[in-house]
């Protein structure tokens, strides 16, 4: 396309001609949404049910010793010596069975907890993927003002926005905050039943909390959407950006598509009036 426009301070002509090719879109940042992962539930605490497990045997045991003990008559040896051993065997394979139990249970948390963490990063990488991302698609499409003059020199980008594109009549008004382009979420597996660990869980909602939002990203106003855009503010110095926004959007946008005015404060009121 050939767009004939007049020119600043024409020479001889009136007018330079500008050749705008098809315009080449960057590819956008991924929007689908992230989900992480709710966080194992807390270790639960032992209670008096779980002894019984062993204190069981060892009650049948020291029964037996009892009633070996009880009885009237003779007792030879190998039968004391069988029954004590039969007690002493019982209480200690109870005992060892729960210490095995403990510890199998603190193997199975460590595992857990390290398979959350691993996912944690997992995400935090796909986070600074698309943060990369929408970063960089942000930066081509709403430069900062050196790069902004390195694009009208060159001329390569000169004019590309056309009406039917999304970004037409949209200018950078500086930095900040901006939402990333993915929504993340913490799923709450289980619902509010479920105690989950509570380190994990301060994990994964910081992780959360911190992945929201694209930090010192450009922030840009629709003037397609909003017809008018007006700065307030106390009338004692100059606008703080309507001009380098003003400045942002020529080079991208043609002059014959889009007008703009800006004031710095409005004219004095004349004499003996309020």
């Amino acid at each position: 396309m050939t767009c004939r426009c007049p020119a600043p301070d024409p020479p001889a002509g009136g007018s330079f001609t500008v050749h705008r090719p098809a315009r080449i879109h960057p590819r956008p940042a991924l929007d689908t949404e992230i989900v992480v992962a709710a966080p194992p539930a807390a270790a639960s605490a032992v209670g008096a049910v779980a002894w019984l497990s062993w204190l069981v045997p060892v009650l049948g045991s020291a029964g037996s010793v009892g009633f070996l003990l009880a009885v009237p008559g003779p007792r030879h040896l190998w039968l004391l010596v069988g029954v004590a051993g039969a007690a002493l065997a019982s209480v200690g394979l109870g005992l060892g069975l729960r210490l095995l139990e403990r510890r199998a249970a603190r193997r199975a948390r460590r595992r857990e907890r390290a398979r959350y963490l691993a996912h944690l990063e997992r995400v935090g990488a796909a986070v600074r993927r698309v943060a990369a991302a929408q970063r960089e698609v942000a930066d081509r499409l709403h430069p900062d003002l050196p790069r902004l003059w390195a694009l009208v020199n060159r001329a390569d980008r000169l004019w590309e926005r056309r009406p039917a594109d999304a970004d037409f009549l949209s200018v950078r008004v500086g930095t900040g905050q901006v939402p990333l382009a993915a929504p993340i979420r913490l799923d709450q597996g289980g619902g509010p039943l479920v105690d989950h660990d509570p380190e994990l869980l301060a994990a994964a909602e910081t992780l959360v909390e911190r992945a929201a939002v694209l930090p010192a990203a450009p922030v840009t106003v629709s003037l397609a959407r909003h017809g008018v855009v007006a700065l307030t503010g106390p009338p004692t110095g100059p606008a703080p950006w309507p001009a380098p926004s003003c400045a942002r959007r020529p080079p991208s946008t043609p002059p014959t598509t889009s007008r703009s005015w800006r004031r710095s404060r409005p004219p004095p009121c004349p004499p003996g009036t309020d």
